[in-house]
């Protein structure tokens, strides 16, 4: 069974090591990007989601918007939220509305095994 990821957010150079490190990981994972909110939540809108990681500072709008929309429209996927220390108050607004927080900077083995090990557990509930 695939499991599909949207990836959320402007953080290039962590997408670029996400996909080579998915590559890896041949025929269990789909995987998307979005760069902004409204382009991740029309995809949330159109296809059906395992989880989405999303980066609490968005260029277009709050972490917290795009979670509280994502929850409304798809209240059982993984939200999973990446961000820096600097942004305490944006993180800690996030509390109740991500099932798991990972702090920057952070790498593709990271962010694999958080999704896994959430995604999995899961599975198992």
């Amino acid at each position: 069974m695939k499991r599909r990821i949207l990836f959320v957010g402007d953080n290039q150079p962590l997408w670029l090591d996400l996909r080579a490190h998915f590559s890896a990981h041949e025929g269990g994972w789909e995987i998307e990007f979005a760069r902004t909110g409204p382009e991740a939540l029309a995809w949330v809108m159109n296809y059906k989601f395992d989880a989405v990681f999303a980066d609490v500072q968005l260029s277009d709008m709050s972490g917290v918007e795009f979670l509280d929309e994502l929850i409304k429209h798809r209240p059982k996927v993984l939200r999973i939220v990446l961000s820096d220390i600097a942004e305490v108050e944006n993180t800690l607004k996030c509390l109740g509305r991500a099932h798991h927080h990972l702090m920057k900077p952070c790498d593709g083995t990271t962010v694999f095994q958080a999704l896994k090990k959430e995604l999995d557990l899961d599975a198992w509930l």
